[in-house]
């Protein structure tokens, strides 16, 4: 039996990335329910979109430019975020 993940005040919001891999999983096994290597590719396709809401990279022209280059508060963005953006801490 699994308990329900803690909400409240004080629990942070998933991120986009978070919310896809946990819509992807089986609830009865905890399995992926698509291949890898698309789970991997949506993940990275979802950083993107949360850096985007976050204003911190925009698309022009069919490339990713920065527009903020401070990395992201939150540790696990931050470790989906281009290295060259910022210095890796």
């Amino acid at each position: 039996m699994t308990t329900p993940a803690a909400s409240g005040p004080d629990t942070p919001a998933l991120t986009l990335p978070e919310e896809l891999i946990l819509l992807t999983l089986d609830p009865g096994s905890g399995k992926p329910l698509c291949a890898a290597a698309a789970l991997a590719d949506g993940a990275a396709g979802a950083a993107l979109a949360e850096l985007e809401l976050q204003g911190r990279i925009r698309e022009e022209r069919g490339r990713v430019q920065v527009v903020n280059p401070l990395a992201p508060a939150d540790p696990r963005l931050a470790a989906w975020s281009p290295r060259w953006a910022w210095p890796p801490g």
